[in-house]
């Protein structure tokens, strides 16, 4: 039992590679890992998770998408985030 809890510990910490897509302009944000810019495509390594993903550009609604991220996943994405409805 030990032995298995140490290995479901090491799984959580084991970064997972998760691509985001945008437009170059939509200011993204990643709560709990930091402000990403605008950009066409980004690559992070996340730990095992839920994290929330906030898309900002003047004159647009703002988008909001929640991914998951799983010990047992290869690789998360690709997830798009960009703000297309106008306000």
């Amino acid at each position: 039992q030990v032995r298995r809890l140490s290995d479901l510990l090491a799984a959580m910490r084991k970064p997972i590679p998760v691509q985001l897509v945008s437009d170059k302009r939509t200011q993204v944000l990643v709560y709990h890992v930091g402000d990403l810019g605008s950009f066409e495509s980004k690559r992070l390594e996340l730990t095992p998770g839920e994290y929330t993903v906030v898309g900002r550009c003047p004159g647009y609604r703002d988008v909001r998408r929640t991914i998951s991220v799983k010990a047992d996943q290869a690789s998360v994405g690709p997830i798009t985030i960009r703000c297309e409805e106008k306000i």
